[in-house]
């Protein structure tokens, strides 16, 4: 009786100890906050980035009227102090270039306060002023979504086709984007401004799909200001930018996006260079559109002769 009673009572023991182990560990306040931050108003991009090794970074950005250009306005770091428990956040200016702006002043502490914190979401209240709303910006995230719209779409095919035998074919479209020339985020403040040129090429397996909405365009525009200079120096970080961007793209085109090709890149922290290569992409523009006029106008001619044969018989 004694022995079967301690039996239960381990057993118990052990079922507990494995539910215990078993439960997902929720991340730490701090844990959270680890990333890149953004909000939006008009023109303007403000990002907030906290790092694990408690430094911070803030950088204001403008996108240009009648371009993709975002010229950086301001840039500030320091180091940053979290109080869990009242839910605050200390902010130390080390160094600024912020011209004007008396609360990134070198020297000063800026306290916030976390009004919300979710894992897309940031609600912080200054010490005076009105609450700022930030959004985590795309990377990890949109990747997983991109991944499960690809799940989904695989089970949809395998629903419409019917058996293992039939196999169908998707016609694929590709569609060139405007060129995008942002200025790349920098690790160290002294470091000199650099410039990424970039014009993607999208393919798709849907031929409805004739434009890129606005949204998905932005959402790209500002993952390339979130690179820095080392993110984009070697040839071999393109594949893990290509996989960024199909993650970013995918969970608003329901994974109907197979590729990104990119044949036209450049880094540089020259201007002219900058000119050059949208010059380039103009010309290229040209000439493509003429080779499809001069190919619709020869089918146009080879439909004509064909008439012609036919009425002469």
């Amino acid at each position: 009786m004694i022995k079967s009673t301690f039996f239960k009572i381990l057993v118990l023991f052990l079922i507990i100890i494995a539910a215990s182990g078993c439960k997902k560990k929720e991340p730490t306040i701090k844990e959270q906050l680890i990333g890149s931050w953004q909000a939006k108003q008009k023109n303007i991009y403000m990002t907030l980035s906290f790092h694990a090794n408690d430094t911070w970074a803030y950088d204001k950005r403008a996108e240009g009227r009648f371009s993709k250009i975002m010229e950086k306005l301001d840039e500030t770091v320091g180091d940053w102090e979290l109080d869990e428990k009242k839910k605050q956040i200390k902010l130390t200016v080390t160094e600024t270039k912020a011209e004007g702006a008396i609360e990134w002043e070198k020297g000063k502490n800026v306290t916030f306060q976390i009004i919300e914190l979710t894992k897309d979401k940031l609600k912080l209240k200054p010490e005076s002023g009105e609450n700022r709303e930030y959004e985590r910006m795309s990377g990890g995230t949109a990747k997983e979504g991109g991944e499960a719209e690809k799940k989904e779409e695989k089970k949809e095919e395998k629903k419409e086709g019917g058996g293992d035998g039939e196999k169908k074919e998707a016609k694929s479209i590709t569609i060139k984007l405007k060129p995008m020339v942002v200025n790349l985020r920098k690790d160290k403040f002294e470091v000199k401004n650099q410039f990424l040129c970039v014009a993607p090429i999208v393919i798709l397996n849907d031929p409805k799909i004739t434009e890129i909405h606005p949204n998905i365009l932005e959402s790209m525009l500002l993952y390339f200001t979130s690179l820095t200079y080392n993110d984009v120096k070697y040839f071999n970080n393109l594949k893990k930018i290509k996989e960024e961007i199909l993650g970013i793209m995918n969970p608003y085109l329901k994974g109907k996006v197979v590729d990104i090709d990119i044949k036209s890149i450049l880094v540089t922290g020259n201007k002219k260079s900058i000119e050059n290569f949208l010059a380039q992409q103009e010309e290229e523009k040209k000439e493509e559109k003429g080779e499809g006029e001069g190919e619709k106008k020869e089918g146009k001619e080879k439909e004509g002769k064909e008439e012609k044969k036919k009425s002469a018989h």
